[in-house]
């Protein structure tokens, strides 16, 4: 396997990665967590869509929209995604039903025919980012008889195929950040997304809250999209 030691993945938010000494090591599991309208798919498919545009393939997995309203949702934020089709993989539920069904798999296999879809696209098309959205809706198709050990088994997988992995996990409280709870501690990274009501406007945040082999800030900075472009307030 090509060796990308001392590799960054830049988050592209404007000001992030300056926060966080250029951006995530290649190669790391990373979470992002936050609630539901926090902008984690859209934070996601952006990192990958602009990390793909030079010479580097990604595969984004969306587990809860399709490929049509994805793109329909990017094009608002102004990214075309479509443009990106031979660098950026999108496969979305109607096409894994497929595959699995033509591979004459269970449904309930569904975490181990995610690893064979995610290893077959590392090894066959070099696909070094990779995006799953997300890990609740993954648990809730799949059928663990044992969580924890299934989870670590998942992730070390990914860990040991080198690729940078962003795995979308959606919380409930403001101290969640995981479905089962050990997530946050077999994860490299984890960047949390959060929202914050006054009145009636919603004022979104992100944290770095670990990044293994980095030193990051740990702040809350406000997070504004503005002509499909993602930025920091640092003051």
């Amino acid at each position: 396997m090509e060796d990308r030691t001392g590799e960054l993945i830049r988050t592209h938010v404007e000001g992030l990665d300056e926060k966080m000494e250029g951006g995530i090591p290649q190669g790391k599991i990373v979470l992002v967590s936050g609630p539901s309208g926090g902008l984690k798919s859209s934070l996601v498919f952006s990192m990958l869509h602009h990390n793909t545009r030079g010479d580097k393939q990604g595969v984004y997995i969306t587990l809860e929209q399709s490929r049509t309203s994805l793109y329909t949702h990017m094009r608002k934020l102004g990214i075309d995604a479509e443009e990106m089709d031979e660098k950026l993989h999108v496969l979305d539920l109607g096409f894994l039903r497929k595959e699995l069904q033509a591979a004459g798999g269970e449904e309930e296999n569904w975490l181990e025919f995610i690893k064979k879809v995610i290893k077959g696209y590392v090894e066959k098309s070099g696909v070094s980012i990779i995006g799953v959205d997300s890990l609740n809706a993954l648990y809730t198709m799949s059928d663990l008889a044992n969580p924890r050990k299934e989870i670590f088994h998942f992730f070390e997988l990914m860990r040991d195929m080198g690729a940078t992995c962003f795995f979308i996990s959606e919380t409930h409280g403001e101290g969640d950040m995981t479905f089962y709870g050990v997530e946050e501690f077999l994860s490299d990274g984890i960047i949390q997304l959060t929202m914050e009501r006054t009145g009636r406007s919603i004022s979104r945040y992100i944290r770095v809250v670990k990044m293994r082999e980095v030193n990051h800030s740990s702040d809350y900075f406000p997070m504004i999209v503005e002509k499909g472009k993602m930025h920091i307030v640092t003051r």
